[in-house]
């Protein structure tokens, strides 16, 4: 009897710890796939410190990822960050394909998105503020295109 009873307990515990150590799925979902084609690194505006670094990431002829990670001092605090994939042709931009925005503390994205044909490229934009809302990085500059 106290041996079932120790048993039980074991695979109780056990069962418990895998909940807490497992990943649950916005963590698993947090990266990319594919192969990386290229990662651009950000500096501040303001200090011109790394800031971030956006990974990109082909899935397919036609399938991409993109996923900008905070890094440094900004990494684990909350930051403003819009994170947006473009479609181009050339150097051409064609259209917005999706972006992600908000007050994140780790990570914008990630963003898998599809284009048109296997002609067209991605390129990216982010923006990142600091909390009185001033700009740390602005995606005035494009980067890109990536194929």
């Amino acid at each position: 009897m106290v041996q079932k009873l120790t048993r039980a307990l074991l695979t109780f515990a056990l069962v418990v710890g895998a909940l807490i150590v497992a990943p649950n799925s916005a963590t698993a979902a947090s990266t990319c796939g594919g192969t990386r084609i290229d990662t651009i690194t950000h500096r501040s505006s303001v200090t011109g410190n790394v800031v971030a670094h956006t990974g990109i990431y082909k899935l397919s002829n036609t399938r991409y990822c993109v996923r900008s990670l905070k890094y440094g001092v900004l990494n684990g605090t909350q930051t403003w960050m819009n994170l947006k994939v473009y479609e181009t042709l050339g150097r051409t931009t064609v259209d917005l394909l999706d972006e992600d925005y908000g007050h994140f503390y780790e990570y914008a994205g990630p963003l898998t998105v599809t284009v048109s044909s296997s002609d067209r490229c991605v390129a990216f934009g982010l923006d990142m503020k600091n909390r009185g809302g001033s700009y740390i990085v602005d995606s005035d500059d494009v980067y890109g295109p990536f194929c």
